[in-house]
Formats: C-alpha cells, sequence, structure tokens
C-alpha cells in the first residue's frame, strides 16, 4: 500500500505538476479526448510520437492545469476549438442519449417480439394436437378406444417431445 502511494507521488510530482491530483487530471483528460490526426485513438494512446494533435493539445491541457482551470472548464475550451467529435464519448445529453438509450429500447422490443411470436407458436402447437387427436376420432380429452388410435397418438406426442 505505501509502495504504491510512494510510486504514485513520485511519478505525480516528477512529471512537473503541482501535485497528484493534477497529474491525475492530464491523464483522465487524455483519456477523454480524442487525438484528431486521423488514429481513432484517445490522445493518451496516439501511437504518433511527433503528433499534429496530440502534442500541442497535450502541451495546452499542461497550461491550462497549470493556470487552475479544471476538468468541466478544459473540457469546454476544447469543445470550443475542435467540436464534439473531441470527446472519446458523446456528451449525455440532447440528441445524444438516445444513442445512449436505444441498445435498451432494441433489446426490450425483441424481448417482446420473441415472446410474443412463442406464444403463438404455442398455441398453434396446442390447436394442431387437438385437431390430431379429433382427427384421429378422440377428443382432446378423452382417449379413445381403438388400439391402433392410441398408438397414433403416442407416436404423435412422442415426435412432438
Amino acid at each position: 500500500m505505501f509502495a504504491g502511494l510512494f510510486f504514485s507521488l513520485a511519478v505525480g510530482l516528477g512529471s512537473g505538476y503541482a501535485s497528484v491530483e493534477d497529474a491525475a487530471l492530464f491523464d483522465r483528460l487524455q483519456r477523454d479526448l480524442m487525438c484528431l490526426c486521423g488514429c481513432s485513438t484517445t490522445l493518451k494512446s496516439c501511437p504518433h510520437t511527433q503528433c499534429g494533435y496530440a502534442t500541442p493539445t497535450r502541451k495546452m491541457i499542461k497550461k491550462w492545469i497549470a493556470k487552475g482551470k479544471r476538468y468541466d472548464e478544459i473540457i469546454s475550451l476544447i469543445i470550443e476549438e475542435s467540436g464534439e467529435v473531441a470527446l472519446a464519448a458523446p456528451m449525455k445529453k440532447g440528441f445524444n442519449i438516445v444513442g445512449y438509450a436505444m441498445p435498451f429500447i432494441v433489446m426490450v422490443a425483441a424481448s417482446i417480439v420473441v415472446v410474443f411470436i412463442t406464444r403463438k407458436w404455442a398455441i398453434k402447437k396446442k390447436r394442431w394436437k387437438e385437431q390430431t387427436i379429433a382427427i384421429a376420432g378422440g377428443s382432446a380429452h378423452q382417449e379413445p378406444n381403438d388400439p391402433l388410435k392410441r398408438k397414433l397418438i403416442e407416436e404423435l406426442n412422442d415426435f412432438e417431445s
């Protein structure tokens, strides 16, 4: 436990930040913002060492953190400059809520359709069984007297199972 605390302090203070919180803020912002150079990764995982977007953006973020700006302020500044496309995940407001809710809506709708179709099949199966028994000479609630008809019903029941 103490080793982890010491390591986080060493990494945070050794990277030029005033506190561990600033280093954590910088790390969070790098994970939450996309690199717009075309690599389709976040700022943190951009593979280009001299990226034309990630490198200057990281420098800007470091300056803003040094000036005391917080997460929401920096995100707003990035959105003003580059648009919402710079966010790794869309903001949870306005029409973007549809994107978050749609998978659940589709799952519920698909479940309702599956239940409806399954019930319809069950009703058809029940009617088919009643018709088969009626054709064989009995009723749905009464066993036929003829051994061949009984055998036919048994075979049909085994076939359904």
